[in-house]
């Protein structure tokens, strides 16, 4: 009822509400965009996102603009976050050298030392 009343009220429609139900009708039982699934092997490929974020004050009167950069592994999801306030080639390259050696630095959760 709320699209009809919308299209009359907004658009000033004609259509009646069997119209309007009938066209919305076939709108909800349309089959998902298809689409490819990439499959990767374990560590073979990682995606990187690198921005800025808003504007803040990190214990100060200035304002600064954070570097947020993400690293993602395609086949497990896994996650290494991290936010730097400078932006260069070197912080670029040490971002990838921790995210790459993260899990070397620490036991993670649920492996045991044999």
């Amino acid at each position: 009822m709320a699209i009809y009343q919308d299209l009359v009220d907004r658009f000033g429609s004609a259509a009646g509400y069997d119209s309007v139900k009938r066209f919305v009708r076939t709108l909800r039982h349309h089959e998902p965009a298809q689409f490819d699934r990439l499959d990767f092997l374990p560590g073979e490929e990682a995606q990187v996102d690198y921005g800025q974020g808003a504007l803040t004050r990190p214990g100060t009167t200035r304002y600064r603009k954070p570097r947020l950069f993400v690293m993602t592994l395609r086949y497990s999801r896994r996650c290494f976050r991290r936010v730097v306030w400078k932006s260069s080639k070197q912080v670029w390259a040490e971002l990838h050298e921790q995210a790459h050696f993260h899990d070397r630095t620490r036991r993670p959760a649920g492996r045991t030392e044999r």
